[in-house]
């Protein structure tokens, strides 16, 4: 009993490191497109919390980190940005894009995973309606069904109301609320948990085919 007691509080101290250790992500070889990762939620607030993927913002920081790693080493300039926690929800988002918007991205990602209920299972991308939002969603939604193999939910305009409509208008960049999978469901979490490799090597793909199309 010891000794698990033990490694469950060595795994909270592992989870709580400091969020400035991908500052040595490598620089993109220069010139390339713009890409901001936004992690979802914040280091406080970390969102969902999955019984098979732990806190949502811990998972999605290590995803955002791997992703700009490969990003940046195939051409691209990517940068991960992060919620500052404390001066509420529309302040945090509008925050955090402005800093986007500072550094020049040409496209934004924000990191989730959906929660429902066990039975609840597939990939959307969520925008804001205008033609190069829509645009990026459908090669971002393509390389992650490719990747999860999960069932297609589709690209999904956000209206004033909805959750998460901060994200896809605050910033100028075209922007995704990206919903790869369930972290409810145990078979959509094991797919975000086994592919993360996959996905990011077809993310290279979609972002060259969506920048090809858009110039």
């Amino acid at each position: 009993m010891f000794d698990l007691i033990q490694r469950i509080i060595l795994h909270l101290i592992s989870e709580a490191i400091r969020v400035d250790d991908d500052t040595d992500l490598p620089a993109g070889l220069g010139g390339g497109p713009k890409v901001a990762l936004i992690v979802g939620h914040s280091q406080e607030a970390k969102g969902y919390v999955s019984p098979f993927l732990g806190p949502e913002w811990n998972f999605n920081r290590k995803a955002m980190i791997a992703l700009a790693r490969v990003l940046n080493a195939n051409g691209f300039e990517a940068k991960v940005f992060y919620r500052i926690h404390g001066k509420g929800y529309r302040s945090e988002i509008e925050d955090v894009y402005r800093l986007t918007d500072e550094w020049g991205a040409d496209v934004a990602l924000e990191a989730h995973f959906n929660a429902h209920d066990s039975a609840a299972s597939g990939t959307e991308m969520l925008s804001s309606g205008t033609d190069l939002s829509l645009r990026l969603c459908k090669f971002v939604q393509d390389a992650a069904l490719e990747a999860f193999g999960l069932r297609d939910r589709g690209v999904k305009t956000l209206f004033t109301s909805d959750r998460g409509y901060r994200s896809v208008v605050s910033g100028r960049a075209p922007a995704v609320v990206m919903e790869p999978g369930f972290g409810s469901n145990p078979k959509d979490a094991a797919a975000l948990k086994r592919n993360g490799d996959k996905f990011n090597r077809f993310m290279v793909q979609a972002l060259n085919a969506y920048f090809s199309e858009k110039a």
